[in-house]
């Protein structure tokens, strides 16, 4: 009988050991002890976790870090370069604090730089951060890989608010909703050598499980300077920096309150005057209607419309195709 000897692959970028021959018998117990000493370690090092300290006190929003409660906040840094090089060394280092209270969580950014020359393309709502200086933090609150808010700002306070579905693997039009508005305050200041971001965002403005203990959670900055982007959970270079596969993990000091989602109300109307001159008559027309959003579970939402305008809605975006296959536009109405 013919042997074959045990031979095992470290994948690095799923962190897991897989064998991919048969065992020879002499070497079987040491190499399986090899190769959970391996495992082992690589866990080790993929496993991020961040403790967010209750604040008693709310804290005011003005891109100032004068609080007390800042002081005592854990701090996390960025560990990895995503773009251009997949490394864990990198040029301007990236500082996040996180807290929150019975209403809010609350972040505090500082991206340092050695220059304030900052690329600010547009200070339009949910501008694309890709060719500016940027950070976007991800919160994964069912813990399921499957969705994520995203919530991004500069130097200047410009709003991005963006909704990831399918675990962030496939395109950007696909996994990405930037039609959904978040309810959110932030404010940003530059200062030597860094600037700051401070930002608000209420519970209610979140879905997730009652009595939630720890979510799912990482940050990754676009920086110019350099030509870098940085995260804080190792993210291989193939997969965006979205992807909800790779994430840590934040740990509340206790469990958050119920999510109270607000009743959202969108009441719209529009009409016009018409005059026919020859035969000297008149004509007017008015519309009206509502949209509603009513939450019924941490999970569930209940949407009603009546008299719908879907003047409002965005068209599909124009995209040429040279493939045979077909593209699934996503639902904007």
């Amino acid at each position: 009988m013919v042997y074959k000897s045990l031979a095992f692959l470290l994948v690095r970028s799923t962190g897991l050991v897989k064998l991919i021959s048969l065992f020879n018998p002499i070497c079987t117990p040491i190499s399986l002890i090899f190769l959970l000493i391996l495992t082992n370690l690589n866990s080790q090092q993929k496993k991020l976790d961040y403790h967010v300290k209750f604040s008693s006190n709310e804290i005011k929003i003005d891109g100032i870090d004068d609080e007390n409660s800042w002081k005592t906040a854990n701090k996390m840094y960025a560990n990895w370069q995503h773009f251009p090089n997949e490394t864990d060394e990198f040029n301007n280092p990236t500082e996040v604090r996180i807290l929150f209270d019975d209403k809010n969580i609350y972040l505090l950014c500082k991206s340092f730089s050695k220059s304030k020359d900052y690329v600010i393309p547009s200070l339009k709502w949910d501008f694309s951060g890709a060719a500016s200086d940027k950070v976007n933090f991800l919160f994964d609150t069912f813990s399921d890989a499957n969705n994520a808010y995203m919530f991004g700002s500069n130097m200047l306070g410009v709003k991005s608010d963006i909704l990831v579905s399918n675990g962030g693997v496939g395109t950007s039009r696909s996994d990405i909703n930037r039609t959904w508005d978040g309810n959110f305050d932030v404010e940003g200041k530059v200062y030597d050598g860094y600037y700051l971001i401070e930002m608000k965002i209420p519970l209610s403005t979140f879905n997730y499980p009652e009595n939630s203990k720890s979510w799912r959670f990482n940050f990754f900055r676009f920086d110019t300077e350099e030509g870098q982007r940085t995260t804080w959970a190792r993210i291989p270079q193939e997969f965006n920096d979205y992807n909800l596969a790779y994430m840590g993990e934040i740990i509340f000091e206790k469990p958050l309150n119920k999510s109270k989602g607000k009743i959202w109300l969108i009441p719209f109307t529009n009409g016009f005057i018409d005059k026919d001159f020859t035969e000297n008559k008149s004509e007017n027309n008015l519309k009206y209607g509502l949209d509603i959003r009513v939450p019924l579970k941490s999970e569930l939402n209940l949407d009603v419309t009546f008299n719908s305008d879907f003047s409002q809605a965005e068209i599909d975006d124009e995209i040429v195709n040279f493939t045979r296959f077909e593209f699934k536009m996503p639902e904007k109405r």
